[in-house]
């Protein structure tokens, strides 16, 4: 994957951006109910926050927006690649996008927060991989035994 290859997301990328969000299994009904919403809302009325997506389908997504009241620090909050295109690379090249765009933006930190459960386990070893680290846990965030993994790089 290259960065031609990754572009802006668009409003008509929406629906996609949602489908690809559910092939992660990793969002209940209501939170993808809510989390289509809020990026069509985000895609059609554009602000602060980044979206980039990948591949022709898109086959990936990933957003990333400023923390209120926390100079240069931008938190990406979503990343999610679909079934298909997992393990080619997609994930990382994303990653290295909203890494970029959010250092123009006069980041000096990129925070990305995620789940402890087992299922995760792939999204905190690329985390890990690409020199991000592991910087709180919060216990019990998400519900009993599942933690919030806090993870940050500095530019």
């Amino acid at each position: 994957m290259t960065s031609t290859d990754i572009r802006p997301a668009r409003a008509e990328d929406a629906v996609r951006i949602r489908e690809i969000a559910a092939g992660t299994e990793m969002f209940r009904p209501d939170e993808l109910d809510w989390f289509g919403a809020m990026i069509a809302t985000q895609l059609a009325e554009p602000g602060e926050a980044i979206w980039r997506v990948a591949g022709p389908g898109p086959d990936g997504a990933a957003y990333a927006e400023p923390e209120p009241m926390a100079e240069g620090i931008w938190n990406m909050r979503f990343i999610g690649v679909a079934p298909a295109a997992r393990r080619t690379g997609l994930a990382r090249a994303l990653i290295g996008e909203i890494e970029a765009a959010v250092r123009a933006a006069g980041a000096r930190m990129l925070i990305i927060e995620t789940s402890s459960e087992p299922a995760f386990v792939p999204a905190r070893t690329l985390y890990l991989s690409l020199a991000y680290e592991e910087e709180a846990r919060l216990r019990d965030w998400y519900g009993p035994n599942d933690a919030k993994v806090v993870f940050r790089k500095l530019f």
